[in-house]
Order: C-alpha cells, then sequence, then structure tokens
C-alpha cells in the first residue's frame, strides 16, 4: 500500500471513515486533508476553497472540485458534525 500526501503535512487530528476507505486530517495551521482509497493506493487532497461540503446528519461529503479525485462521503459518525464546522474555516 502506498499513500501519496503533501510534504510538509503533520497532523493533529484525525477521524477515519466507519467504512475505513477515508478519513480526513487536520494539522496545526487548520489545514485539512481528505485522505481516500484508489484502487489499492491511498490519495490525499490538502481541502481549499471552494470546497463542495455537505453534512447530512452522521455523513459528511466532500467534493474537492477535481473530476479524478471526485467526491466521498464518510461516515463519521458523531464527529461529522464537530469536523463539518471545522471546513468552514477552508481558505
Amino acid at each position: 500500500m502506498r499513500i501519496a500526501a503533501e510534504d510538509g503535512f503533520l497532523s493533529t487530528e484525525v477521524t477515519v471513515d466507519r467504512a475505513g476507505m477515508a478519513a480526513i486530517v487536520r494539522d496545526a495551521a487548520g489545514r485539512h486533508m481528505l485522505i481516500r482509497r484508489h484502487g489499492v493506493n491511498f490519495v490525499t487532497r490538502v481541502l481549499r476553497a471552494p470546497l463542495d461540503a455537505r453534512l447530512d446528519q452522521k455523513f459528511l461529503t466532500l467534493g474537492t472540485g477535481e473530476t479524478a479525485f471526485g467526491r466521498i462521503t464518510l461516515d463519521l459518525g458523531d464527529q461529522a458534525a464537530i469536523w463539518a464546522a471545522g471546513l468552514r474555516a477552508v481558505r
């Protein structure tokens, strides 16, 4: 398994989707990174505005606007609303 990530991004908080297919992490500067399965590997994107984010109870759906990366829905349980609120600061 390989994970391609952005250099210098050191996570301070992480939550993993209940299915284990994706995760969202935050660093000390308040940046957010989405990690998702892509075939047998994982790919990452630092989330930037404009961000397509939708909260539906315990599910957080995110789209980066990048067609190749696509949209993903994460089942974050009770943490979904907390992470959605944190995404308001994405620039």
